[in-house]
């Protein structure tokens, strides 16, 4: 999608990305990083109907597949790909969404039963830890929160620092 100059055929990019997500969405395994890369790429462009089109299936994942791309292993991508909405200077109104989008994404992965960091998370294997560790939680437990606050903290700061509008930065 980066490498065309032609509106039609980004669109076409974006259109059989969102038909593959409807069509296999629940399949999906590794491939939601190369997705979202997509979905940022198109973010960055200066056509209104691509970045729209792309902020409205983004939303769309972020609403009814938030659990499978956390347990995926892809938040940080997600992050990543509303962080370039809400630096898109052309269209502020996206912008804005993307920022509130974010600033709810703590909440709902602070609820989301698939994040090790919900209270309604249930562990994979309840089987105690054979060496007894209480290290060895601490640092998994610290790698959790390292994996997903960093990606939001990371965001946030990005925004206020290089963004170009500033009601946006506020």
């Amino acid at each position: 999608m980066a490498n065309s100059n032609t509106v039609t055929v980004k669109d076409m990019v974006l259109r059989c990305l969102i038909q593959m997500i409807q069509a296999r969405g629940h399949n999906i395994r590794s491939g939601w990083k190369t997705m979202f890369g997509v979905f940022t790429v198109a973010a960055r462009e200066p056509y209104e109907g691509i970045v729209n089109m792309a902020f409205e299936h983004v939303t769309q994942i972020y609403n009814t597949r938030f659990g499978v791309v956390i347990s995926q292993g892809a938040f940080a991508d997600l992050i990543v790909c509303l962080t370039e909405f809400s630096k898109n200077i052309k269209f502020q109104k996206k912008s804005l969404q993307a920022i509130e989008t974010l600033k709810a994404s703590v909440t709902k992965m602070l609820k989301t039963p698939e994040c090790p960091l919900s209270r309604k998370h249930i562990p994979a294997t309840e089987a105690p830890d054979v060496t007894g560790s209480i290290l060895k939680h601490q640092l998994n437990r610290q790698t959790q929160e390292e994996q997903f606050w960093y990606p939001v903290l990371i965001a946030f700061q990005d925004v206020l620092m290089t963004g170009d509008d500033l009601e946006v930065r506020s």
